[in-house]
């Protein structure tokens, strides 16, 4: 038994990323690999998969072992922009010429409040 791993890589995670992108259940994967969905899932959890696991789940997937073993967790980065809430921004509504129509529902009461 060989285990491989690499540092910010986690097996288990690696092939939980795949299956799901895939639309594949734990439940399935465990059929093909004639195991139970608990171990499938406990596979998820390991860091580390020996060889002969990561090859079974790599041909089942349709995917290298190597993708598997090197695909490395790197952190999410979310970008945003137009953040502000001015005539024209994109967060605030909708603009209809020169008028922005609000869709929040709060604010929509206070205008009807304060035309009566």
């Amino acid at each position: 038994m060989e285990i491989n791993h690499q540092p910010n890589t986690h097996h288990g995670r690696a092939i939980k990323r795949i299956r799901e992108t895939l639309g594949i259940k734990q439940e399935a994967l465990a059929d093909y690999l004639n195991v139970t969905q608990q171990c499938v899932s406990s596979y998820e959890q390991k860091k580390a998969l020996d060889d002969e696991i990561i090859n079974k789940i790599g041909a089942i997937l349709n995917v290298s072992p190597e993708l598997i073993k090197n695909l490395t967790e790197e952190p999410l980065n979310i970008n945003i922009e137009n953040n502000t809430f001015e005539k024209g921004s994109s967060n605030v509504g909708k603009v209809d010429g020169d008028n922005i129509l609000n869709n929040n529902p709060i604010e929509q009461i206070l205008e009807l409040n304060k035309e009566k």
